[in-house]
């Protein structure tokens, strides 16, 4: 592994290292702050926490039956209205 610029050349502390010494150096200074210690607990290890959306959230929703319902009087309305003024109308002669 060779650093990007001097500051990560500095990090490293050597111009260029195995691809093993990086990662135990990355392990030696991260290993805190992995999965399952204290500080990923914490919620600090992805920034914000998100909590996770409860699966009753999706197929409770009133809107997808409100959508359906809606379309259905709107389809029988407007076939309602049709029949209606193809009765009304005298046949023309």
């Amino acid at each position: 592994m060779e650093p990007l610029d001097t500051a990560a050349g500095q990090l490293l502390g050597a111009p260029s290292v195995s691809l093993a010494e990086y990662q135990a150096l990355v392990n030696s200074r991260y290993q805190d702050k992995m999965p399952g210690t204290a500080y990923a607990a914490e919620g600090l290890g992805g920034g914000v926490p998100v909590a996770a959306p409860a699966a009753d959230d999706a197929t409770n929703s009133p809107l997808p039956l409100g959508l359906a319902a809606f379309t259905a009087l709107a389809t029988l309305a407007t076939a309602w209205a049709a029949t209606r003024r193809r009765t009304k109308t005298p046949p023309q002669t």
